[in-house]
């Protein structure tokens, strides 16, 4: 994948993409290309197989590619992104943070009462006998 790579996000410039191109050239070898989010980054170089027929086959038709990059599009537009730079991670913990919070507040009194009615009745049995 050219282009938006999963899940690294990176992009191959055009000129590594003519690099590859005139490997496969060389050595009369065909590059199977799967670029179905180039539609989706404005400065991304257009696949492969959309300048250059020869040596190289795409996944997915011309229509097929478009069409999904056009609802992923509208998609983007809303879901809002994490900043550029953030691992999976970072993003799971500020995603996740104040869902627990809410937990937290909700249940952890209730959790730390019968905790510590537990712990009172444990005392006093021992002290009973």
């Amino acid at each position: 994948v050219p282009t938006i790579q999963n899940p690294t996000t990176a992009t191959m410039s055009a000129q590594r993409r003519l690099a590859l191109l005139a490997v496969a050239k060389r050595h009369d070898l065909t590059v199977i290309e799967d670029d179905p989010y180039w539609l989706l980054a404005g400065d991304a170089a257009p696949p492969l197989a959309a300048s250059v027929a020869e040596h190289v086959e795409g996944l997915v038709g011309r229509d097929a590619a478009s069409a999904s990059a056009s609802h992923f599009g509208m998609l983007h537009q809303h879901i809002a992104m994490p900043p550029a730079g953030l691992t999976l991670d970072e993003v799971v913990r500020d995603l996740l943070r104040p869902l627990l919070k809410e937990w937290l507040d909700t249940h952890l009194p209730d959790i730390v009462q019968a905790t510590v009615q537990q712990e009172v009745e444990r005392i006093a049995r021992r002290n009973v006998r």
